[in-house]
């Protein structure tokens, strides 16, 4: 056990108690006595007190010179260092001190990170290196750059260590390692070993990478010696709870504007959680809170409804948060969400009917008017069809049209390519060839011919008619008939419908097949849109589909995924270190990004054929995005986006050390704990502080000798 100091420049302040001492002789009086008769008998009968005031200057001077010691002692930080057998390493050795800066150091233990003993530990090990030995200090951030060359430069070591901070980001353990040995390879000295400081969490190593070696100037290839800087002194692992997912999506049978948000939350501890605080916050409002009841290494689900009250639709921020913990920065996360405005969708009736039950379009308008659907209808005669009413509306419903004019089909080609929506359904009014001939460029698929399967006034129709056999569950639209509304949906009847032609362009993406193989639903992107084309009708003519329960939710999630209404819970979900891209042409307008903490990005990268990429995502938080409108620098709300920590490094169990030991060496492996670091004595009570309530009672003892 030996002796050391945090600050051991502050030490030479000890020097000040030899200061009453030098005053004492300064002012000693070296007179020599003379008899005088007069006082004789005074002198004799104060023999006593001055006994007695002797003792208290004795008293009074050690008591300044205690208080002189003690004070910057205390300022020094003396800390009791065990060092270990691989730390004295024989003859001159090139070390590297390598440093864990991921997200799981952040964790606060015994008031103080994770980091701060790492950093503590590091620091004392540099101080044990001898001074004729070569040290590289190394960052395990990912983006810290290429491992530097050992050195001799003891102050810039230690700045490199006092200056590194904790990121929000994971970071591979044994990656970091093996740059470690890779900077002592360039060290001539046969000797090397590396020191690492970290919490040993298991989610940073990868036993599964080659073991790092090095290869020595005479060829040989050797292990270097790793000692382990535990910043979590071996103690069991800290109680944490982390928010693992955030789903979103749009909830429109609750009505518009109306949103679930599924938090899913992961206990991280070995302990039970009873009665964890969950909050929704939207724009730095809470509104909505729950409580979860988890156990051990197990998730919960907390759901929230939310209706924004944004009728002209807009960007918004908001975060979901759960009680903080040791390990604060995976308690909240954080999304930015684009209301959508109320999509308008011109509907064209191929075939009206007085009695409004039979009319083509009555079940469709029925569906997209309810309430709580996003999208108002807007009827209109074929006839009556213009470009004027294609530039008032998002998406456009052909309802079993014969044909339409060659100069509707070119204002309508040209409002896909912009960006509008699509979707056309068949029916008997629909000629396959004057079809193709006049829609041709639009279609998915070319039409082939129509089949029926059973006439609809035939004897048990339903047992002979066809059914759909697939869907595309990947899709947005049709994602959530994974469950029971799918179930109506596949029970669906169908007793006549278009065949495509198998081949020739344009060619789409098959949402909906039939059991015959035929598809049913069919997408395609053109330019900026995109259209669908339903292979049957929207009436009962054809099929009983209107009538089922999976009809309004089927048309309001196709007419949103038409309108893109559904795209923002499809995002990416940032991980901090991810790669923001921008897709062209909008990208193009693009100037900066503010980060969560102010510090303000511009695009400095020419834009890719993918877009505009920015990879400075190193905090968790929004992203706040400005471009050119107009000429003008605006900010761009609605392309805002959050970016959150990666819930891996949320696990804080950590890594069995024989498991380690394994891994690099049984015999090159040992391991130092952050017991006594800190100024703590062998006792466990920190050094600075005895010295400093030393000198507290000092003080007052002086206080109390010259009272009188």
């Amino acid at each position: 056990m030996a002796l050391s100091f945090a600050h051991p420049e502050l030490a030479v302040g000890a020097l000040l108690a030899l200061l009453p001492l030098a005053i004492h002789l300064f002012n000693r009086q070296r007179a020599r006595p003379r008899p005088f008769g007069a006082i004789a008998f005074l002198m004799r009968s104060k023999r006593q007190t001055a006994r007695a005031l002797r003792l208290r200057k004795i008293l009074l001077f050690c008591a300044r010179t205690m208080l002189l010691l003690a004070v910057p002692l205390a300022l020094a930080r003396p800390h009791f260092v065990q060092p270990t057998e691989s730390a004295q390493a024989k003859g001159p050795t090139a070390t590297a001190i390598a440093i864990d800066t991921s997200l799981s150091m952040r964790a606060v233990d015994g008031g103080r990170t994770r980091f701060e003993r790492a950093q503590a530990l590091a620091l004392d090990a540099l101080r044990e290196v001898p001074i004729g030995d070569p040290v590289a200090v190394i960052d395990c951030a990912s983006d810290a750059g290429d491992a530097v060359t050992p050195g001799f430069d003891r102050e810039a070591s230690r700045r490199a260590i006092e200056s590194m901070s904790p990121t929000h980001a994971f970071e591979d353990l044994s990656a970091c390692l093996s740059r470690a040995t890779q900077a002592l390879a360039a060290s001539p000295l046969p000797n090397k070993r590396v020191l690492l400081a970290t919490d040993l969490a298991q989610a940073g190593f990868d036993l599964g990478a080659p073991t790092p070696t090095v290869q020595l100037p005479d060829g040989t290839v050797t292990k270097p010696a790793l000692i382990l800087l535990d910043a979590a002194d071996g103690d069991a692992p800290l109680a944490n709870a982390a928010i693992a997912d955030l789903d979103i999506e749009p909830v429109p049978a609750l009505g518009r504007a109306t949103w679930r948000f599924s938090v899913t939350v992961q206990n991280n501890g070995e302990g039970a959680l009873s009665d964890l605080g969950v909050r929704l916050r939207v724009d730095g409002e809470v509104v909505a809170k729950g409580f979860l009841d988890i156990p051990p290494r197990q998730k919960a689900v907390q759901i929230f409804t939310h209706r924004f009250d944004k009728s002209g639709g807009g960007a918004i921020q908001g975060s979901a948060e759960i009680d903080s913990d040791a390990l604060a920065a995976d308690d909240i996360h954080h999304f930015t969400l684009d209301i959508p405005r109320e999509v308008r969708a011109l509907v064209v009736n191929g075939s009206p009917h007085p009695n409004r039950f039979l009319d083509e379009t009555f079940f469709v308008r029925a569906a997209l008017d309810a309430p709580g659907s996003p999208v108002r209808t807007i009827p209109r005669e074929l006839d009556a069809l213009t470009p004027e009413d294609l530039s008032a509306c998002d998406l456009v419903i052909l309802a079993n049209v014969r044909a339409l004019s060659p100069a509707q089909v070119s204002a309508l080609s040209s409002f896909v390519d912009r960006g509008g929506g699509l979707f056309i359904s068949l029916g008997d009014q629909v000629d396959a060839d004057l079809f193709n001939d006049r829609l041709g460029a639009l279609l998915p698929r070319r039409l082939r011919l129509l089949k029926t399967a059973v006439h609809p006034k035939a004897q048990s129709p339903k047992r002979r008619a066809a059914r759909l056999g697939s869907l595309d569950l990947s899709h947005p639209a049709l994602s959530p008939f994974a469950a029971e509304d799918g179930e109506s949906l596949m029970a669906a009847h169908f007793f006549s419908y278009f065949l495509l032609e198998a081949e020739g362009q344009p060619t789409g993406r098959t949402l909906a097949s039939f059991d015959d193989g035929a598809p049913a639903l069919i997408e395609r992107k053109q330019g900026q849109g995109r259209v669908m084309l339903f292979t049957s009708s929207l009436d009962r003519a054809w099929s009983d589909l209107p009538i089922r329960a999976a009809f309004l939710p089927l048309m309001q999630r196709l007419m949103g995924s038409l309108s893109r209404t559904l795209e923002v819970t499809q995002s990416d979900s940032l991980r901090v270190g991810e790669v923001k891209t921008f897709p062209l042409p909008f990208a193009e307008r693009l100037r900066e990004v503010v980060a969560p903490d102010g510090e303000r990005f511009s695009f400095d990268e020419p834009p890719s054929p993918a877009g505009v990429r920015f990879s400075k995502t190193n905090a968790p938080g929004v992203y706040e995005v400005s471009g050119l409108r107009q000429g003008e620098l605006t900010r761009l709300r609605a392309r805002d986006f959050a970016v959150n920590v990666d819930p891996v490094e949320s696990d804080l169990r950590r890594i069995d050390v024989d498991e380690l030991k394994a891994w690099f060496g049984d015999e090159n492996v040992t391991r130092r704990t952050a017991a006594g670091t800190g100024g703590r004595g062998e006792d466990g009570w920190p050094l600075w502080s005895l010295l400093l309530a030393l000198a507290f009672c000092c003080f007052v003892a002086e206080c109390l000798l010259l009272r009188r």
